[in-house]
């Protein structure tokens, strides 16, 4: 009679060993083990039990039948962190740094905003520059201290109601006796020349342009109109209103 030895024997139950222990870990890959035995729904509340997921994870019981909860996705890209009720968590809110602003100008020149100055001629300049200051007006004098000798005449007409052809020498405008009121439109200052009996004045202006009145609560003879002063002038005519129709 043949005896199987003891080596043998154990050898073979290491081998049963495995394949038993094979099976159960490919089961176990596709089928979440059960630690506990399955529950059952008692008095509206599941069992204590718990699921072994893939990912070495645990899921219990809930739900109105008791069934387990899904296992956690592996490819999920959610990341839960559960933080203990009785450590309070404090969130510190960095305010965002603000951007300090350029002060480069564009490419090509400097930007200015678009704004318009109304000059006393009724045009219109706007800013320009490095500064972004206005242009000067037409004909301003940016230097109030430079002044021109003017040189004027002031007429009045007409002196007849009716006018002749030819014409009458003896309804010519004659020359005005008086006070002229020369008012600067862009500074306001006002210039009182006198003029003599022939009619004319001199006097001394800066650039600008000129509101021409008279001065004194009669309405006539009436001086209106403007005039313009670019620079050192021979002679400058007004023609005032006699009022004479």
């Amino acid at each position: 009679m043949r005896y199987i030895s003891l080596p043998a024997i154990l050898v073979a139950l290491c081998a049963i060993a495995l394949f038993f222990t094979g099976l159960f870990l490919r089961y176990n890959t596709t089928n979440p083990l059960v630690l506990f035995s399955e529950a059952t729904h008692t008095g509206g509340r599941c069992t204590q039990e718990a699921r072994l997921c893939p990912d070495k994870s645990y899921v219990h019981r809930s739900g109105a039948s008791c069934d387990f909860e899904t296992c956690p996705s592996t490819n999920s890209r959610i990341e839960e962190i559960t933080v203990p009720t009785s450590t309070p968590v404090a969130v510190k809110h960095e305010p965002p740094t603000p951007t300090p602003p350029t002060t480069k100008p564009p490419k090509g020149g400097y930007a200015c905003t678009m704004e318009a100055k109304q000059c006393p001629d009724g045009s219109y300049v706007g800013r320009t520059g490095p500064s972004c200051e206005f242009t000067a007006c037409p004909h301003e004098n940016t230097d109030t201290s430079s002044a021109f000798t003017v040189n004027g005449s002031v007429l009045v007409g007409p002196t007849c109601p009716v006018e002749r052809n030819p014409p009458d020498p003896q309804c010519a405008n004659k020359p005005y006796t008086g006070v002229l009121v020369l008012t600067n439109t862009a500074t306001g200052k006002q210039y009182t020349p006198t003029t003599t009996p022939d009619g004319t004045f001199t006097i001394s202006l800066t650039r600008g342009v000129y509101d021409v009145g008279t001065q004194g609560g009669s309405p006539f003879p009436r001086c209106s109109g403007k005039i313009e002063i670019t620079g050192p002038s021979a002679h400058i005519p007004i023609v005032c209103d006699s009022g004479i129709r």
